[in-house]
């Protein structure tokens, strides 16, 4: 069990995240991202966000939205952001087969522990998607991925963030069936993170 599938397990946690996990100029810069490649997507009817957190990117999803997460305090705080919403795995997400026009995973990815992870990840989300996949990820080559490495070393802490390397996603994307239709960063090679969309070839 690693670490992104317990930490947020906990009522006090989903209490503050709304309020203390981000300030408002990333949350404006993250929706804006989402905003231009949710607006790539057309005639999506139904939506899954997974994992959802507390629904702060919800809400944009076109279409009928459902959030889902592992952690049952944060999903408990979706509200209206979600029609519907409901406690589950990314690993193994209880859909059937192309349930959804489009799959959001945001703020996921760099918590998984391995490679196997990741690509049984992205695999569930290719299966429930029928068409889209917008998903975020840590990017090795970044200046704050060397700064973290930097202060690991410096300080004999290992982080428990995981960063990956575009070839992989793409690598394994393509190996689903899927290919790249956009990517956004709001500072490439400063900032970490990455927003894809991915689109499930005809």
């Amino acid at each position: 069990m690693y670490q992104g599938k317990t930490k947020y397990r906990n009522k006090d946690v989903a209490l503050r995240y709304d309020t203390e996990r981000f300030t408002q100029s990333v949350a404006r810069k993250e929706q804006r991202m989402v905003m231009q490649l949710l607006d790539l997507c057309q005639g999506v009817v139904r939506s899954l966000d997974v994992p959802s957190g507390t629904g702060r990117l919800t809400g944009l999803l076109p279409g009928s939205a459902v959030a889902t997460d592992v952690s049952r305090e944060m999903v408990q705080r979706v509200g209206a952001a979600a029609d519907y919403h409901l406690q589950g795995d990314a690993e193994r997400l209880p859909f059937a087969d192309a349930s959804f026009e489009l799959a959001m995973c945001v703020r996921l990815l760099q918590h998984l522990p391995d490679e196997y992870t990741l690509a049984r990840v992205l695999g569930e989300l290719a299966r429930v998607s029928s068409r889209y996949l917008l998903v975020s990820y840590f990017d090795s080559f970044s200046w704050q991925q060397a700064r973290r490495w930097l202060r690991g070393k410096l300080k004999g802490r290992v982080s428990g963030r995981r960063a990956w390397r575009w070839k992989q996603m793409r690598d394994i994307m393509r190996g689903l069936g899927w290919q790249l239709s956009a990517r956004r960063c709001s500072a490439p090679f400063l900032s970490e993170q990455w927003f894809v969309l991915f689109e499930k070839q005809s």
